[in-house]
């Protein structure tokens, strides 16, 4: 099933989950792409789902905009602290840009396929996004979370 998730600035959600969805499914981004993301030792985001992340990037700067997550869920996820630990450190190597870091991350709690292995792991990845609540995440708060 694919979603289509809409959000504004002031974290007003609005899920729109279809089979049938009009965007091509190779053009966005998926489940298993952040599985293969946190469990592999080189994987990178193919350059059509960058180019959904840059439209995220230039909408989260407008105040009130409509923002879409767009995913795929081909998968059902699990999210351990493991890999949160791994998203941090893709984030410090620049594996990861801040805003590639935020969609993920607001692709992972808004999924319905998306479990978290404890309530502590969830707390991280919420961090990871929605600058406005949040601040910004930064290396040094990486850098802890990965010596925890």
């Amino acid at each position: 099933m694919i979603g289509l998730i809409h959000f504004n600035i002031e974290n007003h959600y609005e899920v729109d989950r279809k089979e049938d969805h009009k965007t091509k499914t190779n053009n966005i981004m998926k489940l298993s792409d952040i599985y293969y993301l946190m469990k592999l030792k080189k994987y990178s985001l193919n350059a059509t789902v960058k180019e959904e992340i840059e439209i995220y990037r230039s909408r989260l700067s407008k105040k009130g905009s409509s923002i879409s997550i767009i995913l795929n869920e081909d998968i059902d996820l699990k999210v351990s602290f493991k890999d949160v630990q791994k998203l941090c450190k893709m984030f410090i190597n620049n594996e990861l840009s801040l805003i590639e870091l935020s969609y993920i991350s607001d692709a992972l709690q808004l999924s319905e396929r998306v479990i978290f292995d404890k309530e502590e792991t969830k707390n991280l990845i919420e961090e990871m996004s929605d600058f406005e609540i949040n601040g910004t995440f930064t290396i040094n708060r990486a850098m802890k979370i990965i010596s925890l």
